[in-house]
């Protein structure tokens, strides 16, 4: 028995195990396990360090029948536990597996996301290039259109000269009670007779437009020689009483004539050598037409607005709440001269009117705007609602800056009224009328005055 002993001593200081290593081996009877070798096919996992005391003891080792049966017991635990390690580790590299073909799939996927961006870079390279080419078309119409709208102004300009010439032998006579069945032939040539010119020879005469209810229509004649047209206007206080001889001009030359008589009237009560020749008005020696009349020295507001302490009653150019105020507005990326292009602008477009809204956008002065957009006559319900939108949106435009919200807000807290004849936009009364600043004589939804004062309430 020493002997045996003593033996076991010298394999031991003889072998190339360790001292731990012979422990473990001492204990393990008729235990044999086949070799183990386990292999990880990971880049990314390295497990040989992990396993290395496993390896090195997984030698074919017999031990002795009578100790196999004592030791089973003690030699199954670490079995079991070496399962489950392999199972462990083989779900965790399924699992690495699974991770390893998502980030294939990732990568594919960003390399796809990649070569996308760039081909949006390269279109949008060349969506810029394509902007700043068009942007410089763009700017070159500008200038064409600009220069355009010139030679157009100068062109309306000398059609309008051309017009007023051919009607230099025209005078309009207004006054005259309009009879069933007459005859203006003889009635103005009896006229003439009275004042003491009864060789004036005339071309034609006639009423000027439909027949209306509310007043006699004006009277147009032309006569055959120019001098005769000449007489007769200097010979106006010759005339009966109620009677009014007038010069016959194109709409546009009478239009601008309406704007400046009013401020005619009152340059007359300072100065009276104040003169007013066709669209022209002399006041202290300067010249004055519609495009510089705001810079005369009056208050040109006294002519377009009548109030009250409790109305206000305004009508024309003059007037900051009129919308043929002319003032630069900006809608929808427009810029608008007055309230009325754009309204009567954006009144076009919705009736399909192309042509129309265009002649708006060409007109140099509000009311020729008003004109050209008279041609479409939208209905009552298309007013009440997509209109008074339109009107809410220009108004808002018109009064944004400073300098026009101020003048919207002096009126304080009293009644705004439009004084004109409109019953849908207006009071159904002009300017004129002796009861524009009684409301309880008024016969009209005055649209525009009361979206004027929902904005004044708004902007107080």
């Amino acid at each position: 028995m020493p002997s045996k002993r003593k033996g076991k001593r010298k394999q031991r200081n003889s072998g190339d195990v360790t001292p731990d290593q012979n422990h473990k081996q001492a204990k393990i009877s008729d235990y044999t396990i086949s070799q183990c070798d386990i292999e990880l096919d990971i880049e990314e996992v390295v497990a040989e360090d992990l396993f290395s005391d496993i390896s090195s003891n997984c030698e074919t080792r017999t031990m002795p029948d009578d100790t196999s049966t004592m030791l089973e017991a003690e030699t199954s635990p670490p079995k079991k536990m070496l399962k489950d390690l392999i199972q462990d580790m083989n779900q965790k590299l399924n699992a690495l597996d699974v991770i390893q073909t998502d980030i294939t799939s990732i990568k594919k996927d960003l390399e796809s996301i990649i070569a996308a961006v760039k081909f949006s870079e390269e279109q949008l390279a060349e969506a810029k290039k394509r902007i700043a080419s068009i942007s410089g078309e763009n700017t070159t119409l500008k200038s064409t259109v600009g220069a355009l709208n010139l030679q157009n102004n100068i062109l309306l300009e000398r059609l309008i000269t051309q017009e007023d010439y051919s009607r230099r032998e025209n005078v309009v006579i207004s006054g005259i009670k309009e009879k069933r069945g007459e005859n203006c032939m003889i009635e103005i040539q009896e006229l003439f007779s009275y004042v003491g010119f009864p060789h004036i020879f005339l071309q034609r005469c006639h009423r000027i437009g439909p027949k209306r209810q509310d007043r006699d229509r004006d009277i147009l004649v032309r006569l055959l020689h120019y001098p005769d047209k000449v007489m007769i206007s200097s010979s106006r206080s010759k005339f009966p009483k109620g009677i009014y001889i007038n010069d016959d001009f194109a709409a546009e030359t009478k239009r601008k004539i309406n704007t400046l008589r009013p401020v005619y009237k009152e340059a007359k009560k300072i100065d009276n050598a104040t003169t007013m020749f066709k669209d022209k008005l002399y006041f202290k020696n300067k010249e004055y037409t519609v495009k510089n009349i705001r810079s005369i020295n009056l208050d040109t507001e006294k002519v377009s607005q009548k109030s009250t302490n409790n109305v206000i009653a305004f009508a024309g150019r003059y007037s900051p709440l009129s919308n043929l105020y002319p003032t630069t507005l900006e809608v929808d990326g427009l810029t608008y001269t007055s309230s009325e292009h754009c309204y009567q602008h954006k009144k076009c477009i919705a009736a399909g009117n192309t042509s129309a809204a265009a002649a708006v956008l060409l007109s140099v002065e509000p009311e020729d705007a008003m004109v050209a957009g008279s041609t479409v006559k939208p209905s009552q319900e298309w007013i009440q609602k997509e209109g008074l939108g339109i009107m809410k949106q220009a108004l808002k435009a018109k009064f944004h800056p400073q300098h026009m919200k101020a003048k919207l807000t002096a009126c304080g807290k009293r009644l705004i009224v439009e004084a004109t004849r409109s019953r849908i936009w207006g009071i159904g009364q002009p300017f004129t009328s002796p009861n524009v600043l009684q409301p309880d004589t008024y016969n009209g939804q005055n649209l525009l005055g009361t979206l004027l004062m929902e904005l004044r309430d708004e902007l107080s």
